[in-house]
């Protein structure tokens, strides 16, 4: 299995560190590729392609770009983009950018990513702060040959979401009427969508969400000592939930519906982060 190499990260936070002319920044957000209505709410000091960063992994056919970034007059890292394991990439791969981030002097990341809600009482639209999650896939990037960090080899996983930034959001939620809930995520592995029998499983596992995505990035963040912040956006109902079939191009339409209000929330949020 693939090692997470320290002199690539090295080389990587090298790279960005004089690319961007950075000057300590302590928040970053990683999202998916299709949140560019975020990107266009930043003040955008620098931006580089992934594709240039050293050993940084990114997906060919995608426009996937780290931003030196004003919001609301915080500096932050913004990474648009993420690799997935359906797509061939090791957890190493996933993980490695938050290895990078680390060494950047990042303190607090936050995660943002779409999911199925498995909870009945959950609608489209939705934000989710995640509370705690069940690694059904078993991925780790922290398992491989030759683990050389001087770290404990069993990482603690015991509240990896910070419970500060959790009551936080939501508490802004609330006050500007977004539905908004404290969750459980679940991951599988992709691409293709889970079973009504999968679901039902899940549910009894005690999962509000199903994802493919975030947990890996969430192991990696834990073991670098970093905050963890995570807002999911419902974008549908998972297999079962509803009768009606996932279409891809719907998810992606509802998921723009949600962005005026993730940029509100961020607003708020960004200046209370310690």
């Amino acid at each position: 299995m693939k090692q997470i190499n320290k002199k690539e990260i090295f080389e990587a936070s090298k790279y960005i560190t004089k690319k961007m002319g950075l000057k300590k920044p302590k928040i970053a957000i990683q999202t998916g590729a299709y949140f560019d209505d975020f990107i266009k709410s930043l003040d955008i000091i620098e931006c580089v392609g992934y594709k240039k960063i050293p050993h940084w992994p990114y997906n060919e056919q995608a426009k996937e770009k780290l931003y030196y970034a004003k919001l609301n007059g915080v500096e932050i890292l913004v990474a648009n983009g993420r690799c997935h394991m359906y797509d061939g990439f090791t957890p190493q791969d996933v993980a490695f950018p938050i290895f990078v981030l680390k060494k950047l002097g990042i303190e607090t990341l936050s995660l943002v990513n779409i999911s199925g809600a498995i909870n009945s009482n959950y609608k489209v639209g939705d934000f989710c702060f995640l509370k705690d999650h069940i690694n059904f896939v078993q991925s780790n990037p922290l398992a491989f040959k030759g683990r050389n960090f001087n770290h404990p080899t069993f990482t603690d996983m015991n509240n990896p979401y910070s419970k500060n930034l959790i009551d936080e959001s939501l508490r802004i939620c609330n006050n500007k009427n977004i539905t908004a809930h404290s969750s459980v995520y679940i991951n599988s592995l992709g691409p293709s969508l889970e079973t009504t029998a999968e679901i039902a499983a899940f549910k009894h596992m005690g999962a509000d969400l199903v994802g493919m995505s975030t947990i890996n990035e969430a192991i990696a963040t834990r073991f670098a000592e970093m905050q963890l912040h995570v807002l999911s956006i419902v974008s549908n109902m998972a297999t079962g939930v509803s009768n009606k079939k996932i279409e891809e191009k719907e998810v992606f339409q509802k998921l723009q519906q949600s962005m005026a209000k993730m940029v509100e929330v961020y607003k708020e949020l960004l200046p209370k982060v310690k």
